[in-house]
């Protein structure tokens, strides 16, 4: 939980508080993003997004923000459970996540992109719109799984949920066992 109120003390922290670094070097020309998010289930099909996310902020010069959403353990469908079990199911999510994210971490180091891990909680598309808002980000990557008919009805889709919020542009990336050929890519402008 730590980490996401240190993610809102630095939203709170930047607003109103004139040209700052980064509002300076976002003005500079040849540099489209300056801070790009990748959000990722931890399944195979958000790694072609990861490695797309690492390649635009290595073009670009710019931080990656590398970001996975849970849901957290919900006690009512466990019954009572005491707050140490709780706080311990907790924490092996988070650890797990973050031992997950780690080859990700160490590729971008290796090419070079400054690089942070966010671990949010709460429904995935509005903690990742929350995380863009409050981190300033230019771009937000994510992978699809390809699914379309019924699945896609009854499953939805995180990422067409940030699309229709975020306010700034939104990436996807298909999974390369996607129906879409190649592993397409598509931009999505922002929505106010």
């Amino acid at each position: 939980m730590a980490e996401n109120q240190a993610l809102g003390q630095g939203g709170a922290a930047r607003e109103g508080s004139g040209t700052t670094p980064a509002a300076a070097e976002k003005e500079k020309p040849g540099k489209r993003f300056r801070r790009v998010l990748v959000a990722t289930d931890l399944t195979p099909a958000s790694t072609p997004a990861v490695k797309r996310a690492i390649g635009l902020a290595t073009e670009n010069g710019a931080e990656l923000i590398l970001a996975h959403a849970y849901q957290p353990p919900n006690v009512v469908l466990e019954g009572y459970v005491p707050p140490a079990t709780y706080d311990s199911w907790d924490e092996s999510i988070r650890s797990d996540a973050r031992k997950k994210l780690q080859p990700y971490l160490d590729e971008a180091k290796k090419a070079g992109v400054p690089v942070r891990v966010l671990i949010l909680t709460g429904a995935p598309e509005e903690a990742i719109i929350g995380a863009a808002r409050d981190c300033g980000v230019d771009l937000v990557v994510m992978g699809t799984h390809g699914r379309t008919g019924v699945p896609r009805f009854f499953l939805g889709s995180v990422a067409s949920r940030v699309i229709s919020k975020a306010t700034c542009p939104v990436m996807t990336v298909h999974a390369e066992n996607s129906q879409e050929p190649g592993g397409a890519s598509q931009e999505s402008g922002a929505r106010n």
